[in-house]
């Protein structure tokens, strides 16, 4: 009893769970019909989370969705049926949206799956060898973004096997939240006790039906072992009477401090927005705001045992990290998208003793040892050799190389296989980003390569347009060293440039695609000249530097006071000089890119380094 009253405190003291106000609402299945809809009209609808009804399951362990069935044997299968299903998804996190958290809904009304999922427990448990845990497995593993699993039971209500299946659900990285309109005292509290018992943090939220059968509802009379309470609405049945909404969602806020509020259900062609607006008007939030693509997923358990925090490029001190729900010295796990690195330091603020991780790691303490961790960066596993260097991008296997289709400057031309002409049309230079990332640019046009229409999907054109920095313009790349050759990964989409159908032939168009394809780099020359910067101050005698970095000052400015950094490409600082000197010896530096930073009293200016 002792060991395991330690265990539950340990856990009470990894999991963190943020309080914010939320609107949110059920997305059934006009969300599969109608997808070329449903997901913009929810990215720009003003929710900050959906609930994806639903998940079923079935008599032999298998999960279905819409009649489709999504994961057998331990397999995600759904793609052979819906490919765009896992895109879509997706989507609804990324890019300009409003909406911040995404669940599958398991249940409603009619529904049997938790009697299939009573019976499927009793005869085979919840460990790794069971039908449940290995379907569910494949289900996190193939859409990891979906963070929760909603308890939406509506009959069988037995609380036992119901708790074993969801504490199995947090194992595999899923929280629990409920959904429920009748049974508090035989049926909810004992399910949320015991799930919160063995894993403590696990049932995030109560979404309350009050409506149906659960019309009657208060909020205040269904505190459920301290979880945060969600008003709600049928806003399918009864209409949209925004006022009505509004007082009682507000009346329930005041009275007895519900944190948000949720509909049942879109599942047509509604104005979302405006049934959104009823409930962010009560209780603040939902504004359309760009979300970067998340590729690293930190987890409070090693082994992945707990769901995770997922964050996209960029640097992070511990107040950001707190504020995404997690302490930073809880992190034991991490999973990564192929080709980015996250680098640990043990101080707040990106200093101290780092740690590189460039692949999934099950056990962080095995790397950091007893070392705290306050911060962190997640950049590019970047290749620092390309920085500023024109290169001609060949297909292997045809010998045929991308070019803008017309070799003409204009924006939104296709990006397609064409013989070598000789032209400034057929070199691409790679600019190193912040985080690692790269900019490929067309030399004869000075156009970025981008994917078409910021779209996940598999199939969509690349273009050339003017950079803007978003990120369908910024790339992973990746390099086999056995076969000398690239490969590019849209930072957006995360997948790869590839060729249409697979084609071969002078004119095929370039598309993105879910498999690696690798490209050959024919390098041309890297500059040496200085590289000035804009206004003309200060100028960097040459960007590529083997023992010795240099600046050339305007005689305005040299009496200014002088101040430069160095920095790697993840933001750490590698050296600052305040001295006024104009010269630094870098023989011992690393090969790879960085950014020199230069300041002095009135003016500022950064240059690419890319140290030979």
């Amino acid at each position: 009893m002792r060991s395991k009253c330690m265990l539950v405190a340990l856990l009470a003291c990894l999991v963190t769970v943020p309080l914010m106000a939320d609107s949110g609402i059920y997305i059934c299945g006009y969300f599969n019909r109608s997808p070329e809809i449903a997901v913009p009209a929810m990215k720009q609808s003003g929710y900050t989370f959906g609930i994806l009804f639903n998940i079923n399951v079935e008599e032999n362990g298998d999960l279905t969705y819409e009649g489709q069935t999504v994961c057998h044997d331990g397999v995600f299968v759904l793609p052979e049926t819906s490919p765009r299903f896992v895109d879509d998804v997706n989507s609804l996190i990324t890019g300009n949206t409003s909406l911040l958290r995404l669940e599958y809904c398991i249940g409603g009304w009619g529904n049997g799956s938790y009697g299939k999922i009573t019976q499927l427990v009793r005869e085979q448990g919840t460990d790794e060898n069971s039908i449940l845990y290995r379907n569910f497995k494949a289900l996190k593993e193939a859409i990891p973004a979906v963070i929760a699993i909603n308890n939406d039971l509506e009959q069988d209500y037995e609380p036992e096997p119901h708790a074993q299946f969801h504490i199995m659900l947090y194992d595999l990285g899923f929280k629990t939240t409920i959904a429920p309109y009748m049974n508090k005292d035989s049926y909810w509290l004992p399910f949320v006790r015991a799930v919160l018992e063995a894993r403590p943090g696990a049932v995030d939220r109560n979404y309350l039906q009050c409506y149906g059968g659960g019309a009657s509802n208060q909020p205040g009379d269904w505190d459920i072992e301290g979880v945060p309470v969600y008003g709600s609405y049928d806003i399918e049945s009864g209409g949209f009477p925004k006022e009505e909404i509004m007082d009682r969602l507000a009346r329930w806020k005041e009275e007895v401090g519900i944190v948000g509020g949720f509909y049942w259900n879109y599942n047509d062609n509604r104005d979302a927005k405006s049934e959104a607006a009823a409930i962010n008007e009560v209780f603040g939030g939902g504004e359309v705001d760009y979300r970067a693509r998340r590729v690293a997923g930190f987890y409070p358990m090693k082994d992945y045992h707990a769901p995770q925090i997922d964050f996209g490029m960029g640097v992070y001190n511990r107040q950001q990290i707190e504020e995404q729900g997690m302490r930073p010295a809880d992190v034991k796990a991490i999973k990564l998208v192929p080709g980015v690195k996250v680098t640990l330091y043990t101080g707040e603020d990106h200093t101290g003793d780092a740690f590189a991780i460039t692949s999934d790691m099950p056990d962080v303490v095995a790397v950091v040892g007893d070392a705290e961790i306050n911060s962190w960066a997640v950049s590019a596993d970047s290749i620092g050799e390309l920085d500023g260097t024109e290169f001609c991008i060949r297909d292997k296997q045809s010998g045929l190389y991308l070019k803008p289709y017309d070799n003409m400057p204009t924006n939104g031309l296709s990006i397609r296989l064409k013989e070598n002409d000789g032209t400034d049309y057929m070199l691409w230079r790679f600019e190193a980003q912040e985080n690692g990332l790269y900019r490929i640019i067309n030399k004869g046009s000075g156009k970025t390569l981008q994917v078409a229409n910021e779209e996940l999907y598999e199939g969509e054109k690349f273009i050339q347009k003017i950079y803007s920095g978003k990120e369908n313009q910024l790339f992973l790349i990746g390099r086999n060293e056995e076969t000398e050759a690239y490969h590019f990964m849209a930072l957006n989409s995360l997948k790869y440039v590839g060729l249409e159908s697979g084609k071969r032939q002078v004119g095929t168009m370039a598309v993105q695609q879910a498999d690696m394809m690798e490209w050959e780099l024919v390098k041309q020359a890297v500059s040496g000249q200085p590289v000035v910067s804009s206004d003309g101050w200060v100028s960097l005698h040459s960007q590529v530097v083997e023992e010795e970095v240099r600046l050339e000052m305007a005689e305005s400015v040299r009496d200014a006071g002088l101040e430069v950094r160095l920095s790697d490409l993840s933001g750490r600082i590698l050296m600052r000089d305040a001295s006024g000197v104009t010269c630094w010896n870098v023989s011992d530096l690393q090969p790879g890119v960085y950014v020199l930073s230069v300041a002095c009293a009135t003016k500022t200016a950064s240059f690419r380094l890319v140290k030979r």
